[in-house]
């Protein structure tokens, strides 16, 4: 099983605490989107519970850490950190409509109770012009890639794109 954080590592730590063996057991690893390149910046997740994140960094638990932050702070460009800005948000119009029922849902900032209805709900046009045209910082996208199997490749137009091995080739272009 893989797991992946994206915040405090208490719970983590926790059951590690709790049942070393059983997550010795299952476990294939454990992607922490904690840290930074540098000692110079003390990154938001670590900061949440650093004795959870020493914790984990002390067990047998196979870890892949990626570095949310660099000396400048998490909002800055690094060799090795995670973090990157959609330059907008328009990927969201070419969605299934469920998610962008939720997708409407969290950006609006809704304070709407039945969240779960977002999904199946018409949102209007509108909703979408506000949305699509804004930057949106990024920081796990690498986690999620990783932990699917898939790779980011760019071809030789210089266009990226996220694939599975099955999709890698001169067929494809990636």
């Amino acid at each position: 099983m893989q797991i992946l954080s994206f915040g405090s590592a208490r719970t983590l730590a926790a059951a590690y605490n709790r049942e070393p063996a059983l997550l010795r057991d299952k476990v294939e690893r454990i992607h922490l989107s904690a840290g930074s390149t540098s000692l110079e910046f003390m990154e938001w997740n670590v900061l949440l519970d650093r004795h959870a994140i020493v914790r984990l960094l002390r067990s047998e638990l196979p870890i892949a850490i990626y570095p949310c932050g660099t000396k400048s702070g998490a909002f800055s460009y690094d060799e090795h950190n995670t973090f990157w800005k959609l330059p907008d948000l328009q990927f969201i119009r070419r969605l299934d409509p469920l998610l962008q029922g939720y997708l409407a849902y969290a950006f609006e900032r809704s304070n709407r109770s039945d969240f779960l209805h977002a999904l199946d709900s018409h949102w209007p046009a509108a909703t979408f012009a506000r949305i699509c045209p804004r930057e949106h910082a990024v920081w796990e996208t690498a986690l999620w890639i990783e932990a699917s199997g898939r790779r980011l490749v760019q071809n030789a137009a210089g266009v990226h794109r996220i694939v599975t091995p099955g999709e890698l080739g001169a067929e494809t272009g990636y």
